[in-house]
């Protein structure tokens, strides 16, 4: 995986954000994260918050590998609400 900042990151880092972000391609999102906020004049103040937001918003956007998966899911909370 790139560096995500110019002094990079460090070990427990990277360990962190493998364990955390298992499911979102780290190479792919990391190329987007530096072609965003490396082509101008812009500054992170916290590059390590600013990438693992990147990345929570990454798998927020996803798009889901089985079309019927949102419907299962909003069927789902429609029987539990019909339940309850």
């Amino acid at each position: 995986m790139p560096s995500v900042s110019r002094r990079g990151i460090s070990e427990k880092e990277k360990n962190d954000i493998e364990t955390d972000f298992p499911d979102v391609d780290l190479a792919f999102e990391a190329r987007s994260f530096v072609a965003w906020w490396g082509d101008g004049t812009r500054r992170l103040v916290r590059p390590y918050a600013a990438w693992r937001n990147w990345l929570k918003n990454a798998r927020k956007f996803a798009k889901p590998s089985d079309p019927l998966d949102a419907y299962r899911k909003s069927y789902g909370r429609y029987l539990r609400k019909a339940v309850d």
